[in-house]
């Protein structure tokens, strides 16, 4: 996603990792995994997970602006069905379980995960 692209989130934790659900302004959705500094796959370039592959989609230069979301490393993947939510979010899910290690650094516990948004 280049800079200039509007771009609408909600964020939720999940078995101790962060997650952001996105779309963009084409209606397409994006999910994304958050990493701490200390976790294994902070700083990784890309993660196969079954049949989704992540990678660090989101440059250097991107922010949420939420310092919280800021300050972690992502990798993420366009959904393999990118106009539908159920889809989106339920690919997100498996990721998150599958790299959730149970250690939940941050000690936070799930959260509940994001509903439809209002598009752009």
């Amino acid at each position: 996603m280049g800079s200039s692209t509007k771009f609408n989130y909600k964020y939720f934790f999940r078995s101790g990792l962060c997650c952001v659900l996105g779309y963009d302004e084409n209606q397409e959705y994006y999910a994304y995994v958050g990493f701490l500094k200390g976790h294994p796959l902070y700083n990784s370039r890309f993660k196969r997970v079954k049949h989704i592959t992540l990678y660090n989609m989101l440059g250097q230069d991107f922010l949420f602006n939420n310092e919280a979301l800021d300050e972690r490393w992502w990798l993420g993947f366009k959904s393999h069905s990118p106009f539908s939510h159920e889809d989106a979010l339920k690919d997100l899910k498996l990721v998150v379980d599958e790299l959730g290690d149970g250690s939940n650094q941050e000690n936070i516990p799930n959260t509940p995960e994001p509903t439809g948004f209002e598009f752009l």
